[in-house]
């Protein structure tokens, strides 16, 4: 009775750690998931499409996996997607579009130049 009471313990304290270790990775899943629409704001899909493909591959592979119950090979590709996402924030860290401020303004307004009137030239003359 003592070795079965021992087993069943066991099988709960595994089970308990496969249940914690799948709320953090759904948790770091969602952190993944910000940081990925943060990259494709800053402009990932053009100057770092590549590691952007693979953050958001990783990702659904990450879900796909938990969803199975295979929460390491699910950790697996949460530390794969965490990599691409990070080089895809660095590689896009210069490429957003860019906002310009003029601060300064001339302090008397330009005149528009007057089109000038074309002149004759003298071959082109009847006399």
């Amino acid at each position: 009775m003592k070795r079965l009471s021992q087993s069943a313990l066991f099988t709960l304290l595994l089970t308990s750690l496969a249940c914690v270790s799948g709320n953090k990775i759904r948790a770091d899943t969602e952190v993944l998931t910000a940081d990925v629409e943060r990259a494709r704001r800053g402009g990932a899909l053009r100057c770092a499409p590549a590691e952007l493909a693979a953050a958001e591959a990783n990702l659904d592979f990450a879900r796909g996996e938990l969803s199975q119950g295979n929460s390491s090979r699910a950790a697996q590709h949460v530390r794969s997607a965490d990599t691409a996402v990070k080089r895809a924030l660095e590689l896009s860290k210069n490429c957003g579009p860019r906002q310009v401020l003029v601060r300064d303004r001339p302090e008397t307004p330009q005149q528009p130049e007057q089109p000038q009137q074309p002149t004759p030239s003298p071959s082109s003359r009847w006399w």
